[in-house]
């Protein structure tokens, strides 16, 4: 008869048990989709770059048909003819280069989630960042949201559980059975109630061993908390860092290449031709469109993984909002 509450210690760790192992199930899973995110950015950015690059070829493919007919009329020579030869080539180079990452990417893609190969399946690029709460909010909603953090708290609770279960173990229970009784040489079996009394034991090997595996779990939750925190911070830096090189790139290199041609299309129209100077700032603007969607998927990318530190803002599954 358990009148200890040892069984009902036992039972709640238990309990507090499973409830490690679901925090622990939604971690894995929240981590999987936040990589399976950050990847589908650079998924992402390979096809558009890809396309963007076939884009430029075609342009300096129709540029070299008008410079063969300048060349052929003697206003410029083989030497910057042969130069937009070059870059022409470099272009293709860099296209199959972008064909085969985007190629891997995408079977990459695949894997993770669960797909052969040959199976038929249309991915949609998407780049776009995901809208992030306000800074000032974000270590308040690491420390709720945080997936790692719960799984650790969860196991200090197991913890915990067990130690109360190590204390409980150390009362007796009630217990009814069978006695065997000699009494002036006549042999009995009876039945009767009696108390086990722990007169040699009380438990302490259990409880000093509980004890410890509760303030090493706390150990391990203090140290995740201090760990989550620097990692958020770094993803923010991170975040912050791409952020600006995109507005840099955006705001002044590009309009400034885009002014520079356009003084280059005036003088070619008044007959200074200059193919070499045109030359160098048509690779230098094609580097900048490319790099601005580069930057782009990065900042999605970067996004991702500030919000993987956070924490889902939203309920895993239908079980477990409350958890959350």
């Amino acid at each position: 008869m358990p009148i200890s509450g040892r069984l009902e210690a036992e039972r709640a760790a238990a309990e507090a048990g499973v409830e490690e192992a679901l925090r622990e199930v939604l971690a894995a899973e929240w981590h999987a989709r936040m990589q399976l995110r950050a990847r589908w950015c650079e998924w992402s950015r390979a096809v558009e770059q890809l396309a963007l690059q076939q884009e430029l070829i075609q342009e300096l493919e129709q540029r070299l048909q008008r410079l063969a007919l300048l060349r052929r009329s003697g206003e410029i020579d083989a030497v910057e003819l042969g130069n937009w030869e070059l870059l022409l080539v470099q272009q293709r180079l860099q296209a199959s280069s972008l064909m085969r990452e985007r190629a891997g990417l995408e079977v990459e893609l695949r894997q993770r989630m669960g797909f052969t190969p040959e199976a038929v399946l249309e991915l949609l690029p998407d780049a776009s960042s995901t809208e992030l709460p306000a800074t000032a909010e974000r270590l308040a909603l690491l420390e709720v949201r945080n997936v790692d953090l719960a799984t650790e708290r969860a196991s200090y609770e197991v913890r915990e559980r067990e130690l109360h279960a190590a204390v409980r173990a150390q009362y007796p229970d009630l217990q009814l059975g069978p006695i065997f009784q000699m009494n002036s040489g006549i042999d009995a079996w009876l039945a009767g109630l009696w108390i086990p009394l722990p007169i040699f034991s009380g438990n302490d090997l259990g409880i000093a061993e509980a004890m410890g595996a509760r303030e090493e779990a706390r150990a391990e939750l203090e140290g995740r908390w201090e760990q989550e925190r620097h990692a958020l911070r770094q993803a923010e830096l991170d975040l912050e860092a791409t952020q600006r090189d995109r507005a840099l790139v955006e705001s002044e290199w590009l309009p400034r290449l885009a002014e520079q041609l356009e003084r280059l299309a005036k003088r070619s129209a008044r007959g200074a031709l200059d193919p070499l100077l045109e030359l160098d700032v048509q690779m230098a603007l094609g580097t900048a469109r490319l790099r601005v969607l580069e930057l782009r998927a990065a900042e999605a990318a970067a996004t991702a993984r500030v919000l993987e530190r956070i924490g889902p803002l939203e309920r895993l599954d239908a079980n477990t909002e409350e958890r959350n």
